[in-house]
């Protein structure tokens, strides 16, 4: 596998572990503190760093449908992030969140760790 793959590979997979640690404690508390946000953050900075180096290791080039498919999941965890740290900023930190708040989270999430999969699964079904 090309390197800069490889390591967008890694990055990536370190991307999931930040959203799903940020994602089960916002989930299970309905409020965010300074540790809930920082995995949301680095979730959001590990992904666009994955999606660079796959875009730049990829044969592909950048417009494949599942690379449309992770751009969107990636403008959807980044709008994610946008609304928990408005509302966090306006609000304060440990006050609840709407439950709308916590169904969009829920969407982003979801949505993202459904392209997670298809991707792994496009790599175990088409990698050479």
């Amino acid at each position: 596998m090309n390197p800069i793959l490889s390591i967008g590979v890694s990055l990536v997979n370190l991307a999931l572990l930040g959203y799903t640690i940020f994602f089960i404690r916002f989930f299970r508390r309905r409020t965010t503190d300074k540790k809930i946000l920082l995995f949301l953050i680095l979730g959001v900075i590990l992904d666009i760093s994955s999606t660079i180096c796959m875009i730049i290791g990829s044969s592909n080039g950048p417009l494949t449908l599942h690379g449309l498919i992770g751009y969107i999941a990636l403008l959807g965890m980044i709008t994610d992030t946008i609304i928990i740290s408005g509302y966090t900023s306006k609000n304060g930190l440990q006050q609840a969140f709407p439950s709308r708040i916590v169904k969009v989270t829920t969407v982003f999430y979801a949505y993202w760790i459904i392209t997670y999969i298809t991707g792994l699964l496009l790599v175990f079904l088409f990698h050479k």
